[in-house]
């Protein structure tokens, strides 16, 4: 279960940017800020800040790259 609510938040954390974290895990399904910091990092080896601070770097950098080959 945990697993599933896991892949839930991180869609919600590439796709729901303008959420904060807490606010995400609540929507993923988990009662607490910090179950679902514990939850992410023990699934994912990073926390839910990191995770969406590095997807929307990639995001970003997808971003340019697709705007240089126009």
């Amino acid at each position: 279960m945990n697993k599933h609510r896991i892949e839930d938040s991180k869609k919600l954390l590439i796709e729901q940017s303008d959420l904060n974290v807490a606010e995400i895990g609540k929507m993923a399904g988990f009662g607490s800020r910090s179950a679902f910091y514990l939850e992410f990092k023990k699934q994912t080896g990073i926390n839910p800040n990191q995770f969406k601070k590095k997807a929307q770097e990639i995001i970003s950098i997808e971003s340019g790259s697709e705007n240089q080959n126009k």
